[in-house]
């Protein structure tokens, strides 16, 4: 982890109220993620995701990085489940009706956030609208992010 630099926040003046438990300090005005506890969670999360796709759950993968773009859709079909790298098109688990033409749809068991802001730095919709459907979230969260909507929340830099 320390080598792929998830220890890096964002500068101190970005940091979100509720990222300070997740904080292990500052360094030139820049936070720094206390590591073990990233760890912790990074091992809770994984366990979660892990039982969900034993019991043959759906996992949606979603990330908003062009970058990371193809080597998330990639993963996902190489673990037989679903990713989503473009806009998030509205209420899509909130309206599934309207968005998939009123068949039988199943929503994901899990959705696994590589960022829990959306491109203007506001909360992700997608996490709002599986939080209203009582859909289970683990993600990566930077320290300008609020960690209370994910279930599992993994503190960490979500560019590197």
């Amino acid at each position: 982890l320390f080598m792929s630099r998830c220890h890096y926040g964002h500068k101190e003046t970005l940091r979100h109220v509720n990222m300070t438990p997740y904080l292990f300090g500052v360094r030139c005005g820049i936070d720094i993620i206390d590591l073990d506890q990233t760890l912790e969670l990074l091992g809770e999360s994984l366990n979660v995701a892990a039982h969900v796709a034993y019991r043959g759950g759906i996992i949606l993968f979603i990330a908003r990085n062009r970058q990371m773009g193809p080597l998330v859709e990639e993963t996902a079909i190489q673990c037989n489940q679903y990713a989503h790298t473009r806009a998030w098109g509205g209420p899509v688990f909130t309206d599934r009706d309207k968005y998939f033409g009123g068949g039988v749809t199943r929503l994901p068991d899990l959705v696994i956030f590589l960022t829990t802001l959306n491109s203007v730095f506001l909360p992700h919709a997608a996490l709002r609208d599986a939080n209203k459907m009582l859909i289970a979230t683990t993600g990566l969260v930077d320290s300008n992010c609020d960690p209370r909507p994910v279930a599992w929340p993994v503190p960490c830099n979500d560019d590197s």
